[in-house]
Order: structure tokens, then sequence, then C-alpha cells
């Protein structure tokens, strides 16, 4: 996968290693800019961010995958890591955008990413995602923020799922924000996470999720997340969250922003807020949306690993939640 194909100014043709859903976000993203009149970056963690990745030069770059790419060498006794992760985690925007995050240890911290993405994402593709994952509607990723960038949305009001079936589940997830960084990387490096808290209070907020999507953004993606925003916080969560935000470093603070109503305009038009969420008109859901010729989880245990009576278990408690939540209409095709 040469370097050449993320690059954006001659508009290229989109690799066919990108998955079916991938191309077409792609694709809604060049139709969107080319569309629209974007809004400049308006926060000093940006700024910054820009500032950290203009001032990192292609001999850092090249420097960087030499090591990773002699680490890997010399440890691959003791290291499960996949061809394609190797391939696509050297390329020039993913590298730059691990230094970007000024790690002690970049190669480490690179090399850790490709094993966490082998373990759980090697051979998960469109075709065999499990639908009842799709229908819970755990996070899903459709349209555009008003500066450009693809938008995440993350649902906090969830039923719990036992420790030993979430586990089960974590493949997916990682798999669906993997796909993210993917079309991040190859526009134009940034996305937006919007946290629906919407009847969400201290008894139903799926913190389970939440720490897994900081987990894997933190620890195995490069710099690609630009904004937070924690929408329709309950007033009993507001103090634990003024809490949290000031035992966080200055520039990650920086990144989190709150909305409630109609607020949220300010930074995803009505048009482009999937109608999952209070207000959203887009009805077209690109990732994390449920197709009707998808595999059962039974269908698909024995690929993944997953014992059929786990599957079976896993399934119950996808349709609890769904039928408690009320989240058909995240079924739609």
């Amino acid at each position: 996968m040469p370097d050449a194909e993320f690059t954006n100014n001659n508009l290229p043709e989109i690799p066919e290693y990108f998955s079916v859903n991938e191309k077409k976000y792609i694709q809604r993203y060049r139709e969107y800019i080319a569309t629209h009149k974007l809004k400049e970056p308006d926060t000093p963690f940006l700024k910054l961010m820009k500032i950290k990745l203009d001032s990192i030069t292609q001999e850092q770059i090249d420097t960087l995958r030499k090591d990773i790419l002699d680490y890997i060498e010399k440890n691959k006794a003791d290291l499960k890591i996949s061809e394609r992760f190797v391939n696509e985690l050297t390329l020039t925007p993913y590298l730059k955008g691990f230094l970007a995050r000024q790690h002690k240890n970049p190669v480490e911290k690179v090399v850790s990413a490709m094993e966490y993405l082998s373990e759980r994402c090697d051979g998960i593709t469109d075709e065999n995602f499990p639908k009842e994952f799709l229908e819970f509607g755990v996070n899903i990723a459709s349209g555009f923020d008003v500066y450009g960038n693809i938008v995440y949305y993350a649902f906090a009001r969830r039923n719990f799922t036992p420790r030993k079936l979430f586990d089960s589940t974590e493949k997916y997830m990682a798999y669906l924000i993997y796909q993210l960084v993917r079309i991040s990387m190859f526009t134009n490096g940034f996305f937006t996470m919007l946290i629906d808290f919407s009847g969400a209070g201290v008894a139903n907020v799926d913190f389970q999720a939440l720490r897994l999507l900081i987990t894997v953004l933190n620890d195995n993606a490069p710099a690609c997340l630009n904004r937070v925003i924690c929408h329709n916080v309950h007033w009993v969560l507001r103090p634990a969250f003024k809490v949290g935000y000031a035992l966080l470093p200055h520039e990650v603070g920086d990144m989190m922003n709150a909305s409630n109503g109609k607020d949220i305009y300010k930074f995803i038009s009505e048009d482009q807020l999937p109608k999952g969420v209070e207000g959203g008109k887009n009805e077209e859901i690109i990732l994390g949306r449920p197709n009707k010729n998808a595999n059962s989880f039974l269908d698909v245990c024995d690929k993944v690993n997953l014992p059929a009576e786990e599957a079976t278990k896993l399934i119950e408690q996808f349709r609890k939640a769904l039928k408690k939540n009320k989240l058909e209409l995240m079924s739609y095709e």
C-alpha cells in the first residue's frame, strides 16, 4: 500500500483494500467537503496538534519505520502480528500520527498497537460481522461535523452485559473503531466523537463500553481524535464530569465539549446528525449499520473462536437490551 494512496490533493482512486462501507464513507467525505464551507479549527488543542504534525519531518518518519521493522524482525519469535497491520501501521500518515502524540517509546507503542489489532481484528470483515452486534447499536459512524471531520457516535445508555460476554464483543467494537481510524487517515486525518448520554443516569451508563473506547483510542491509535462531545448529560452526572475534566491533562481537557439539546448544532448540523440522536435527520448509517444479509453470531462463532453456547447467551443479552432500550430504530436498512 504505497503512501501516495493516502494523499487527498489529487483525489486518488480509493484502494481495493477498503471495504464497501469504508469506500462509501470516503466518497461521502469527498462530496461533503466539495459542497460545504468548513469552519477552521477553533481550539488551542487543534492548533497545537497542527503545529506538532507540521513539525514532523520525513526523516523522523523514515527512521521510526526502520526502527519498527528492525524491532519486529529481532523479536518475531515472541510477536504475533498480522502482516496486514504491519503494512498499514507503517504508512506515513499513521507514523506521523503516532509521533505527534510524543510517546516516550514510539516503536513499542506502534508494535503494541499492531499486536492488539492483530489479536482482535484480523480476519473480521463486513461480511462476517454478526448482525446482533450491529442491531445492539453500541456505536455507529455517519455524517460529518461543521469542520469536515468524520463523526463517530457512542451511546452511553445501555444495559450492562456480563463481563464474560462483553469480552466476546470487544473485537467487534475494536474493528469498528479501527475502520474509523483507517478512513480518517485516508481523508483528513481526524474525527469527532459524540457520546450521547440521552436517557443515561447513574444506574445505566455503560462504563465498560466507554472505557473500551478510551482504551482503544488512547493505546492503539495515532493522533486522529480531535474533539469529544458529551451530549445531553443528566444533571446527576454533571458534577462527576466536572471533577473528571479537572483531572485531565490540559491538552486533553481542551478536546472535551458538552452540549444539550440544540447546542449540538454548533458542532454537527441536524442534516448530518443521525436519526438515532434527538433532533437528527440523517438516516444513513455507514459504519455500524445492520445489513439484511449479515450473518448471526451462531454462523460466525467458529471463525472468531467463540463457543456456540456463549454465542447463544450473547444473542439473548443483545435481544433483551434491544427490547428494553427500544433500539429498533438502529435496524433500518
